[in-house]
């Protein structure tokens, strides 16, 4: 008997239930096997099957791909292709696309007509892989094995996704260089835009004029010509900006104090541009420190707006004791003049010395006080590299740092307080 004549026993409605649950296995194991018992369970399937597609290596060497979310099971994207060719209908299921781009996808047939097939897209993510036979390369190397964009051979398919009116939500890895930030204006109707890629053009060359975007939330993980600043203030060539910020939320960057950036005055714009901006999210390295963080680059007024206060600390040395790479003494100033709710602190240790472990309690020694009435949740997020301990030696390091340096948070019956791994685990 024809499989496909096999009519279900229960309700569509049961069946749509059970393959959506089975849609919460990572894997999609389960759900592959449903769609080849016949055509009908394949229709029912496919919505979900198909809804994220990750392309790529799995382990491919770009900084930006395990950002990016690709850790589960990509394909390669020649696979990509022939199945769009064989089944284009499937496109139109794809909401969410992964992509780490290699050399070897450049001469794929068929690849730019496959990305064109995504009518519905509402997610993009681009990264790049350098050939591994190349091995490490020095900041010099950088524009000979990253990727240039604008001879991109597979630029086409990208400039069509980008004039797509779902595209809501749009993330650029690193490893590609060139990149005009023209190329963004018909994204009419994008919320979040996280770039870490160097970008060129501060003037969009277009006699075709939209709308500004009304952008929700911007990510620029580089900072000086290429950074955040640069994405603000670009402006279309009839001098209308290519971005509203009134409905700015969230702004993450970086604070880098170097030649090419001005810390205080990116703030201060995306303050006084932004009515609603309330998520400030910032990472310092140890090579910079949060040295004026108040005053300086987070203004009295602008704090006065910050009701997520978000802060990413990387030690790049073994050699400084502060964990907190001096915030704490900028939280004192902040102390009584701030509408903080929630306060994010992530701690990148190259090591843990007895000094540094001793220094933790400062962040409760701050936050305890009377001067921050309206927090109600502190989330300490700490890495430490394993390094010769066991696995159940270094969870009890972190565990001890958490019930030896933070009583007073930990039994707290007005502030929330999670201590975490750097994977998420709750201490």
């Amino acid at each position: 008997m024809d499989s496909d004549c096999l009519l279900p026993v229960f309700p569509v409605e049961i069946f749509s239930n059970v393959i959506e649950s089975l849609h919460n296995d990572h894997a999609l194991d389960t759900l592959k096997s449903c769609s080849v018992v016949n055509g009908w369970f394949q229709t029912l399937c496919q919505p979900l099957l198909f809804s994220t597609v990750k392309i790529g290596e799995a382990h491919a060497r770009s900084r930006g791909v395990q950002e990016l979310g690709f850790y589960s099971k990509p394909i390669k994207a020649q696979q990509f292709a022939d199945t769009l060719r064989r089944s284009p209908s499937i496109g139109v299921f794809v909401r969410s696309l992964k992509y780490t781009v290699t050399p070897a996808d450049f001469g794929i047939p068929h690849l730019n007509e496959a990305l064109k097939q995504l009518e519905k897209i509402e997610s993009l993510s681009v990264g790049y892989s350098y050939r591994r036979d190349l091995g490490q390369w020095n900041p010099e190397d950088y524009e000979r094995l990253s990727m240039d964009w604008q001879t991109c051979p597979l630029l086409p398919g990208f400039l069509h996704l980008f004039n797509k009116p779902t595209l809501v939500h749009f993330r650029f890895g690193d490893i590609i260089h060139n990149f005009p930030i023209e190329h963004l204006v018909h994204c009419s109707n994008l919320k979040a835009l996280s770039l870490d890629v160097d970008m060129t053009s501060s003037q969009v060359q277009s006699t075709l004029f939209c709308d500004p975007i009304r952008l929700e939330e911007l990510t620029c993980s580089t900072g000086g010509r290429g950074g955040a600043l640069q994405v603000m203030r670009t402006c279309q060539s009839n001098g209308t900006s290519v971005f509203d910020l009134t409905n700015l939320k969230l702004l993450s960057t970086p604070l880098l104090r170097d030649q090419w950036f001005d810390d205080p005055f990116i703030i201060q714009y995306a303050f006084k541009h932004a009515k609603n901006l309330e998520h400030l999210q910032l990472s310092v390295t140890s090579m910079t420190s949060c040295e004026n963080l108040y005053g300086d680059i987070l203004t009295p007024k602008a704090l006065q707006a910050v009701k997520v206060l978000d802060v990413l600390l990387l030690h790049a040395t073994i050699s400084v004791i502060d964990p907190y790479l001096g915030l704490c003494n900028e939280l004192k100033k902040m102390s009584g003049k701030n509408n903080v709710h929630e306060l994010k602190i992530g701690v990148t240790l190259q090591a843990l010395s007895g000094a540094m472990e001793s220094a933790f309690s400062d962040l409760e020694e701050v936050v305890s006080g009377t001067g921050w009435p309206c927090l109600k949740k502190v989330r300490l997020a700490i890495q430490i590299p394993q390094r010769g301990l066991a696995e159940s030696e270094h969870k009890a390091l972190l565990q001890t740092l958490r019930t030896t340096r933070f009583p007073r948070l930990a039994s707290s019956q007005t502030i929330a307080f999670e201590c975490v791994s750097h994977i998420g685990r709750l201490l």
